[in-house]
């Protein structure tokens, strides 16, 4: 009987196969794996290396144009309604570092522990779904919202079918 491992379950599953050197004709030395970096060295680069530099800057332009774009749209609302011109804008900030402390975090947890939640995460976000159908804010005629419009589990279901 060979000595066969299992298929991967997922495609970035690591499986370890013992694969011997494929000899060519047309080669004079076996064709053997590239050299890559192993894990060690994956880890020693540390959360600042594993960083897209170029999703870094885009995603800090969107937020500094939505920045703008948010206090340019308030401000006379946000004096007349609270009495400082930029009182809806620097609540916008404070979410927007919560948001960022949040991303960080998740950033920090590997993908794979996911994987381990898919179905749990699935059950609760279909029953929060079904909760929307059944007790959802009712705003222009629709109802997509929980807790006063203020969580949409349509989002969170978003997310999940990508981990499932």
């Amino acid at each position: 009987m060979a000595d066969r491992s299992a298929a991967p379950t997922f495609v970035d599953e690591e499986v370890t196969v013992h694969r011997a050197a494929i000899s060519s004709p047309r080669l004079e030395s076996p064709v053997v794996d590239a050299p890559g970096k192993s894990r060690a060295a994956e880890r020693r680069r540390g959360f600042i290396g594993t960083l897209d530099a170029y999703l870094v800057v885009v995603i800090t332009a969107l937020l500094g144009i939505g920045a703008m774009m948010v206090y340019s749209s308030t401000f006379d609302w946000s004096y007349q309604s609270f009495g400082s011109e930029t009182f809806i804008f620097m609540r916008h900030l404070r979410n927007m570092a919560i948001g960022g402390v949040g991303l960080v975090l998740l950033m920090i947890i590997d993908y794979r522990v996911w994987r381990r939640f898919a179905i749990w995460m699935l059950l609760v976000t279909i029953a929060l779904l079904v909760a929307v159908w059944l007790f959802g804010d009712d705003t222009f005629g629709a109802r997509r919202a929980l807790i006063s419009g203020s969580f949409q589990p349509g989002e969170a279901a978003e997310l999940v079918i990508v981990i499932y």
